[in-house]
């Protein structure tokens, strides 16, 4: 070490935390709303961005919307999936299960050697 002169080698490596720290301190932009702040802020702050991604909640039934947190609820309200019924979602439900199926046998076809 420069420092303090004590031998360093692969063998002997320990982290440094101290610079850890430090590179935690480190300001960076949230790429969903470009936010800035501390780098160990940004993973809780990416959980609850209001610009990063979601699906509607009515994905599992067969709507494809994707967009900002912040549009979700109002997608949701105007979802036409949420007023589908129950012969509409089974027959997406049916589809997804055999593209499920095929996905496995394919893997399956695959393993089997």
């Amino acid at each position: 070490c420069p420092k303090c002169r004590v031998d360093m080698s692969r063998n002997s490596c320990v982290r440094n935390l101290v610079v850890e720290l430090l590179l935690s301190e480190l300001l960076t932009d949230c790429i969903y709303c470009n936010t800035t702040m501390p780098r160990n802020k940004l993973d809780s702050h990416s959980k609850e961005c209001k610009g990063r991604p979601m699906s509607c909640v009515y994905a599992k039934v067969g709507c494809a919307w994707s967009g900002p947190a912040h549009a979700s609820h109002q997608h949701a309200e105007e979802c036409d999936y949420q007023h589908r019924l129950a012969k509409d979602i089974i027959a997406h439900i049916n589809k997804a299960d055999k593209e499920q199926e095929e996905q496995a046998e394919k893997v399956r076809s695959v393993t089997s050697f």
